[in-house]
């Protein structure tokens, strides 16, 4: 006879089917198996505790940061196997939301700096806009009437320059906000998509979604090229102050190339996490951070910022800070 006291079955294990062995409705395992043949119907967790150096800085009370986003820049292909076996801890979840938070911020502060800005100009070639604004909030920064030297190329010169401070504020909230949203959105994708293609077949439902959350490192690419691009309105204050003509492309252009360096080689850091995974799973695991990953990407990203820059002029009507 078999004693029931050796094993407890699990009440929260409950299965849905039948059991491939024996034919039977599966109710409950048993440490994995069927409770009535003991046929094997869930592999064993192969997952470890998480022992990146993030967790071990965090375990001795040592900023570990820095030494994190290095070691996952570097990641070979043992070290990517070992971390997509890591499961997901609190030391994870806090370094994604610290990258997230820095990208957020960086968002922020690349939108206070661009918005908010208006310049009157004058010339042939200039339009009919008024001088003077109508909405309230806007400060007359520079007044380079009698001074500003007309511009050859456009026969528009720029005679004053203003700034609403108000509107860059609730602008760069706004986008914070939306910021925030998107990157906790996409991680969810990422996470969730990831485990379907694994499931718990593949050893554990944990696989692969501490390394998600530790990719969050290559974010400060983004926060980088966020960072040179926050500068671009330089290059109009300077042209209000007769200084310079110079083009914005001076900060737009390597903002764009780090930013996109960013992505690709985030892109590249899944895709090689997925060939991580067991044979019988590694195809749709590759398809999904091959096609997935790229498509949620642009369609959350390019949907945010099509949305927050179409509604930017309705809010600056609703608050009153219109020019």
């Amino acid at each position: 006879m078999t004693d029931s006291s050796q094993a407890t079955p699990d009440p929260l294990n409950k299965r849905e089917g039948r059991c491939p062995a024996c034919g039977q409705p599966i109710q409950e395992l048993i440490e994995g198996c069927c409770a009535l043949c003991g046929h094997r119907i869930e592999q064993p967790d192969v997952t470890s505790i998480d022992k990146t150096p993030y967790a071990q800085g965090r375990e001795n009370n040592k900023r570990a940061w820095l030494d994190m986003c290095q070691w996952v820049y570097r990641a070979g292909k043992n070290r990517l196997a070992h971390l997509a076996l890591s499961r997901p801890s609190n030391a994870s979840l806090r370094f994604s939301r610290i990258n997230i938070l820095l990208f957020t911020v960086a968002v922020g502060w690349f939108v206070f700096t661009n918005t908010g800005w208006h310049s009157v100009m004058s010339g042939p070639a200039a339009t009919g806009k008024s001088a003077e604004p109508c909405g309230k909030g806007w400060i007359p920064l520079f007044d380079q009437t009698s001074s500003s030297t007309l511009n050859a190329s456009s026969g528009v010169r720029v005679t004053e320059l203003w700034w609403n401070p108000a509107l860059a504020i609730c602008n760069s909230l706004a986008a914070t906000i939306v910021a925030i949203i998107i990157c906790f959105v996409l991680l969810g994708i990422l996470i969730r998509g990831s485990r379907k293609k694994l499931n718990e077949e593949s050893g554990g439902i944990h696989r692969i979604q501490c390394a998600i959350q530790y990719s969050t490192a290559w974010m400060q690419f983004l926060v980088l090229a966020v960072f040179i691009g926050s500068f671009r309105e330089a290059t109009v204050i300077f042209k209000a102050l007769g200084w310079s003509a110079t083009s914005t492309a001076i900060f737009d252009v390597p903002a764009v190339l780090v930013g996109i360096t960013g992505l690709l080689m985030w892109w590249f850091w899944l895709i090689r996490l997925g060939d991580t995974s067991p044979r019988d799973v590694r195809s749709r695991t590759n398809r999904f951070f091959i096609i997935n990953v790229p498509i949620w990407t642009f369609l959350l990203a390019g949907g945010a910022i099509y949305g927050f820059w179409f509604s930017m002029p309705h809010l600056a009507a609703i608050l009153g800070l219109t020019w």
